[in-house]
């Protein structure tokens, strides 16, 4: 793995909870909208709810487990990948470590 700056995984350990609030968020708002689809059936429903969730909890294990110092920069890449990063948060870490996670939000931006 990549090794993170002292500097950079306090950083990181700093924002994991705010980071892992708006992954949170996102599945709570997709929960909330398969709950409310117009037109369907209560069991269809909770059918979508249930594997919003389930996914959702798929999602949160591959970002959020296992918060290491050695697995900390691999974390960071796939959570700027899905977007969960924003500009100010960027902010935070050593010039290195932000280039490295604006190619990776640049990447995702273009596809």
């Amino acid at each position: 793995m990549h090794d993170i700056r002292e500097s950079d995984w306090k950083a990181f350990r700093a924002l994991h909870d705010e980071l892992l609030d708006r992954l949170c968020g996102r599945i709570l708002k997709t929960v909330r909208q398969k709950m409310n689809e117009p037109g369907q059936r209560m069991h269809a429903r909770y059918l979508a709810v249930y594997k919003a969730v389930k996914n959702g909890d798929r999602e949160v294990a591959r970002l959020f487990n296992g918060m290491s110092r050695s697995s900390a920069v691999l974390q960071l890449l796939m959570m700027a990948a899905e977007g969960l990063l924003l500009a100010e948060d960027l902010e935070r870490f050593s010039p290195e470590l932000r280039e490295q996670l604006r190619q990776v939000r640049e990447r995702k931006s273009v596809l």
